[in-house]
């Protein structure tokens, strides 16, 4: 009886003690997980106000860089709304053309066919032009436009334009699509300048052919594309191969410079053939004085003949030597 009574007590002591201890232990689990959740909802705030704060901190931040290319774009419609699209006025391009007989070879072969110089040009079809107005251009001074004299339809609706040489006699013949291209523009009343860029050789064929720069413009913009259509002409002089065609931006740099603006890229000769060789790409010092006397300056034209003759002697010297 007393040993049950004592095991009972002991008994009863244990489980108090553990039912003592096991309070704590809940207290405790519950205090941490207040505080977990008191830290986890203090964190949630925060980061909702983070949150809030990146939302109005990003709300309200503007690009620098973005609002001046904005600008930028809207000045640069601004600017381009004041001035008429680049295909109403303007036309430039090269077109390839054979010799058309001896004259032609002679001209190309010889120094008369000097690079850069401008091409005077006739319609050899011209139904409606009444008598003197064939359609024809006189030889123009090195730069100028070389233009047609005639007025809307005066060449008839696909003539065949024929190049000429400075004595007047033809050249060469441009091919159907070239001709038309010239011949619309000319009808429309806008000036033409042709400019010999390229010469070339074919071995094979024992023949040249060439090529011609052509630059279209409306009269209204005559002072600006004469001055550009110089420049173009001393950069083919030069050996350079100009790109002729204009985007709105660069028809835009160029009538606001008056035609001083010429830096277009350089474009790659036209492909040629096997045994295709570049005759004459650049003018040479003979060739620039023979240019000059052909435009009737009496200096220049005293100097290419003295040059011709000192080139002449020095070939007979020469000769001299080797068969003596």
């Amino acid at each position: 009886m007393t040993t049950e009574t004592s095991k009972s007590a002991v008994e009863f002591e244990t489980d108090v003690a553990l039912e003592t201890a096991a309070v704590p232990a809940d207290a405790g689990a519950k205090a941490r997980a207040a505080a977990a959740g008191g830290v986890g909802a203090a964190a949630a705030a925060g980061g909702v106000g983070a949150a809030a704060a990146v939302g109005d901190e990003s709300h309200s931040y503007r690009d620098p860089l973005g609002e001046r290319s904005a600008a930028a774009s809207a000045a640069a419609r601004a600017r381009e709304a004041h001035f008429v699209p680049v295909a109403s006025c303007y036309d430039g391009f090269y077109a390839s053309f054979v010799p058309a007989g001896r004259d032609g070879e002679i001209y190309l072969a010889g120094g008369e066919g000097v690079i850069g110089s401008p091409l005077a040009f006739r319609a050899a079809v011209a139904a409606t032009a009444p008598e003197g107005l064939p359609g024809a251009a006189a030889a123009a001074p090195e730069g100028a436009a070389t233009t047609a004299a005639a007025e809307p339809a005066k060449l008839g609706a696909a003539p065949e334009l024929q190049l000429l040489n400075h004595a007047g006699l033809t050249i060469a013949r441009l091919d159907a699509d070239t001709s038309k291209r010239l011949t619309d523009h000319i009808n429309s009343g806008w000036q033409v300048t042709l400019l010999l860029s390229l010469v070339l050789y074919s071995q094979k064929l024992r023949s040249h052919t060439a090529e011609l720069a052509c630059l279209c413009y409306d009269p209204a913009f005559a002072e600006t594309f004469e001055a550009f259509a110089r420049n173009i002409a001393f950069r083919v002089r030069k050996g350079d191969h100009p790109a002729l065609a204009l985007s709105q931006d660069q028809f835009i740099r160029v009538v606001e410079s008056r035609g001083a603006w010429y830096l277009t890229r350089s474009e790659a000769l036209p492909a040629r053939e096997p045994g295709v060789i570049v005759y004459k790409r650049r003018r040479s010092l003979g060739e620039g004085l023979v240019e000059q006397a052909y435009q009737g300056k009496r200096g220049c034209k005293l100097a290419a003949i003295g040059f011709w003759a000192l080139l002449a002697a020095a070939l007979l010297l020469v000769l001299f030597w080797w068969f003596l």
